[in-house]
């Protein structure tokens, strides 16, 4: 039950007042509840229900008897009238949404653009192949195959051989088949996107264990699968549902931390709390903890350190505090210590045969040596060292104007002896190739990033030296490589190029922010762009960004859905805002917690300002788009500056940053990055940005379409709803609500949601280029 409707059921038994039902009219013409109507009903004395009102008159939007409402009869209502649109799964609040989404399609699929560009999206995602994602392990590579026919996917496994050939792809499991077999819409964990590199069995890789996700959310079931048969183990390491990582220690051993028993302990973010060892033939609920955190630290990982059998637990205390035990093959648990407080996050563990890699997030002495925050640090973990103060060694420090942008997500891997990263140095992208060589680290190989792209490091094998990287370039396809140990590299695919290079320039630009900071973009267009004809100064462009969470924007190449757009002349925009990871931790941290969180906004306006003040571009022909924090970023722009934009598209965003940890149990987890609402200083430093806060009554706010899953469960669609309800009650003549049935929270996805994208795309073309 909402609070509201229990303050009132209170206030109605101590009033002694009568219950009633009524109905009054919404401005957009939809049944108007309770909640939504709560002070016009304690005035009135018509006190009912919200359930009851609702559920009275389901008013469809496109019914012409029930046109939105003069803008004078339209206003703003008290927040908390808002939240019966929070709980995802709702009946009246799922009601609303799909009327919402229906009115929405309605509108869009009338745009003179849309069929065109819906059919130019779908030849491009029938045009050939996608990028599969890869893992390699000991012996083979497995990869996770997409195709229309499949569009949940294959996953596949190869054999490598000593002369670099490959066998042919054998099929391993048919999600597709999976999910018609168990009756549900099965995905692999992350849409497929990625492979978790500890999945496979020793160097054999005899046995796989995949996620699957229901729907595309972030819980998950496990299935073990032989991989010669390609069956689900029948007694197998096999979960029900829940937010679970694990790793290998032995055939009949497997390291977990889960959430997926009654009785899991879990920490107050919804995520696991405890280690446990769990061996084959026994029930999850029994097996044997090995250590707990504390239920107020965020999550607790499980990884494999490799073929020397041992694991490690891995503790999320805070956004930079991190803290690991070593988990030997005898089962004692030794913490690792002498490591730097402040560690750089990282959602995957690095670790050759001897030694774990961590990124210091402050200068640090190590060895006698003082480094930089943005150091790579080695703990060793093997029986060799006797002493622990000679465990930990400086792998590479950063130098001046250098820089590793991805080393959190896809800018660091580790095999047997070595470790590949990625960093640039004056805008220049580099991969290094690093050894433990006499007791020290030495770069053996560097390899230079073609020009506006990037390197991926898809994985690493911990039982020999080859990797799997991806090249990419925002105008160049993607290349997936096998890089054996000795530099001969094997092809694995080859993205099909769908947008002609050579008739586009990337450019580096920079802007200055409102406190003198100079901020990098770069600009996407085509070469026409110099040439000043007449349409300069009122060029289309979307702008792009994220800053936040200390993650930065991939330069791979386009996603098809921006093919129409670009082809019909715009331009895009990506904004290197503070709060993500481009420059390192400081450049993170500039724009964390509710008071510094200006600057990520103040930057991302600059660039906007400086696209106007340089003549390329004018509101009526700028828009932006971004997902999760980055369609916060969006719904920031909408309401704080809404004379800037001409359109804006928010995918998955957090709106109401007061209700966050309510809204989402993960939303404690972010906490260092917004604030904590519940702290008074902190909530009025948030509402002087939170988007949900920010709508007023009479603004002439742009075209708004927000896009969201129903199977979201990380953000959830809560943010979502409220922030289309309010602004529809400020009197927003085009603000639409898109709800998709999958897809999670990457619901954004060309290839399994395509009329979305298509729909996101005629939207932008109709009101920024027509």
């Amino acid at each position: 039950m909402q609070l509201t409707t229990l303050a009132t059921i209170l206030s109605l038994a101590a009033f002694g007042a009568a219950q009633f039902t009524s109905v009054l009219p919404c401005t957009n013409g939809k049944a108007f509840s309770l909640r939504k109507g709560l002070l016009y009903a304690l005035a009135t004395g018509c006190i009912a229900s919200a359930r009851e009102l609702y559920s009275q008159r389901a008013v469809r939007r496109d019914d012409p008897d029930q046109r939105l409402a003069p803008l004078a009869a339209r206003a703003i209502k008290p927040d908390v009238e808002y939240e019966w649109l929070e709980p995802p799964q709702d009946p009246d609040a799922l009601a609303w949404s799909q009327n919402e989404t229906e009115w929405t399609i309605s509108q869009l699929d009338a745009l003179p653009h849309t069929s065109e560009i819906l059919d130019k999206i779908r030849s491009l995602a029938d045009g050939g192949p996608r990028l599969p994602a890869y893992s390699i392990a000991g012996d083979k590579i497995f990869r996770v195959r997409i195709t229309d026919e499949n569009p949940k996917g294959f996953l596949e496994v190869t054999q490598k051989h000593e002369d670099g050939s490959l066998d042919d792809w054998k099929l391993v499991l048919d999600m597709d088949a999976i999910g018609r077999a168990e009756g549900k819409s099965f995905e692999f964990q992350g849409g497929g996107t990625a492979l978790h590199n500890g999945a496979a069995l020793g160097k054999d890789a005899s046995r796989y264990i995949i996620g699957l996700s229901e729907g595309g959310g972030d819980v998950i079931q496990l299935r073990e699968i032989d991989v010669a048969t390609g069956q689900v183990v029948s007694d197998g390491f096999n979960t029900g549902p829940g937010r679970i990582f694990f790793a290998w220690l032995d055939i009949n051993h497997l390291l977990i931390s889960h959430t997926a028993t009654p009785d899991s302990p879990q920490t107050v973010a919804g995520y696991p709390a405890a280690w446990q060892i769990w061996e084959r033939g026994t029930p999850l609920s029994e097996a044997e903890e090995i250590l707990r955190v504390a239920d107020t630290s965020l999550v607790a990982y499980s990884f494999s350190l490799g073929e020397s059998g041992r694991g490690l637990l891995m503790e999320f205390t805070s956004s930079f505090g991190m803290k690991f035990h070593v988990l030997s093959p005898d089962g004692t648990v030794k913490e690792v210590t002498g490591l730097p407080e402040r560690l750089v996050m990282r959602f995957e563990v690095e670790a050759t045969a001897r030694h774990l890699l961590v990124v210091t997030g402050e200068q640090a002495t190590v060895a006698g040596r003082t480094v930089p925050e943005g150091s790579l640090l080695a703990y060793d973990f093997s029986s060799c060292v006797r002493n622990d103060d000679e465990r930990l060694s400086v792998v590479w420090a950063p130098g001046p104007g250098e820089f590793t942008p991805y080393i959190a997500l896809k800018g660091l891997a580790a095999s047997r002896s070595r470790v590949q990263m990625t960093m640039t140095s004056q805008g220049v992208e580099r991969r290094l190739t690093i050894e433990y060589r006499n007791k020290a680290w030495e770069i053996i190989d560097e390899v230079e990033t073609v020009a506006g792209g990037m390197v991926q490091i898809a994985s690493g094998d911990k039982f020999s030296n080859d990797i799997i990287i991806i090249d990419a370039g925002l105008t160049h396809p993607s290349v997936a490589s096998l890089v054996r140990a000795n530099g001969t590299r094997t092809i694995l695919f080859e993205e099909k190029e769908f947008l002609k290079s050579d008739d586009f320039v990337v450019v580096p630009l920079t802007a200055e922010s409102r406190d003198g900071t100079i901020i990098d973009y770069v600009l996407v267009s085509p070469k026409s762009f110099e040439q000043h004809n007449s349409t300069a100064g009122r060029r289309p462009v979307l702008m792009h960004g994220y800053g936040g969470f200390g993650t930065s924007l991939d330069m791979v190449y386009l996603d098809i859905h921006l093919v129409p757009w670009l082809e019909a002349g715009g331009s895009i925009v990506y904004a290197f805002i503070r709060g993500g990871g481009e420059h390192g931790t400081s450049w993170q941290e500039a724009a964390a917690g509710p008071v510094r969180r200006q600057n990520s906004w103040d930057d991302f306006i600059a660039v906007a300002e400086k696209l106007i003040d340089d003549g390329f571009t004018s509101p009526e022909n700028l828009g932006a788009y971004g997902h999760s924090h980055g369609g916060l970023l969006v719904g920031v722009m909408g309401t704080q500056r809404p004379d800037l934009f001409g359109a804006l598209v928010s995918d998955a965003p957090v709106m109401d940053i007061l209700r966050f940890v309510q809204m989402s149990a993960a939303g404690v987890a972010w906490i260092p990055e917004y604030g904590d609402p519940a702290n008074a200083e902190d909530a009025a430093a948030i509402r002087t940005w939170s988007p949900f806060h920010l709508v007023r009554d009479g603004v002439d706010y742009p075209p708004f379409l927000i896009t969201v899953a129903n199977t979201d469960d990380n953000v959830g669609t809560g943010h979502s709803r409220k922030m289309i309800a309010k602004l529809q009650d400020a009197g927003a003549e085009e603000a639409y609500l898109y709800v998709v049935a999958e897809g999670g929270h990457n619901h954004i996805n060309s290839y399994s949601n395509p009329v979305l994208m298509g729909h996101r795309t005629s939207f932008f073309v109709h009101h920024l280029m027509d």
